[in-house]
């Protein structure tokens, strides 16, 4: 189930055309475009990613494709994401949802927003200074949490995500 409550259909993976652009297709599945050099074909550099995450960081949300811990097949669910540096970072205020098991599991993942294609590794943020800084990173993308979380620290409570993971991409580190 997604966010919202809908029930996550299993998709086929993503396909990548194999004609024109298919080669640069392909590599934006991977985290980066690709460009030629003296020395044949070489990843996107640092540059190109930060301008691909620029592009996406105000989207609400994006489509994150996991793969089903027992069965491998891949599922697909639309959850709200934010971009810290050179990573994207998902949060969910329940981690019994599918995808939070699924990706613990399997945490191989592949993120769809704005027309962008990014592939990488999921690690599950579990430091108290990491998770409150998902939760702040969260209300400032999504203003309308801002006055619940002041209210919760104000009354003594720090709020934070039930599960947050750091998205690192590939070929970003």
């Amino acid at each position: 189930m997604d966010h919202l409550g809908h029930r996550c259909a299993p998709t086929d993976p993503p396909r990548v055309a194999a004609v024109g652009a298919g080669l640069a297709g392909l590599a934006c599945a991977r985290g980066g475009g690709v460009r030629a050099s003296s020395r044949g074909m070489t990843h996107a550099t640092t540059d190109d990613r930060t301008r691909r995450l620029a592009r996406i960081a105000d989207r609400s949300t994006c489509r994150l494709t996991h793969s089903g811990r027992k069965s491998g097949r891949p599922y697909q669910v639309t959850i709200w994401f934010v971009v810290d540096g050179d990573d994207l970072v998902v949060a969910t205020a329940r981690a019994t949802r599918q995808w939070v098991r699924n990706v613990q599991a399997r945490p191989e993942v592949t993120i769809d927003v704005g027309g962008e294609r990014f592939s990488g590794t999921v690690e599950r943020i579990r430091e108290p200074a990491g998770e409150r800084r998902v939760m702040d990173l969260v209300a400032a993308k999504y203003w309308y949490l801002r006055p619940f979380v002041a209210l919760a620290r104000l009354a003594g409570f720090d709020p934070t995500p039930d599960a947050s993971f750091r998205v690192r991409l590939a070929g970003a580190h």
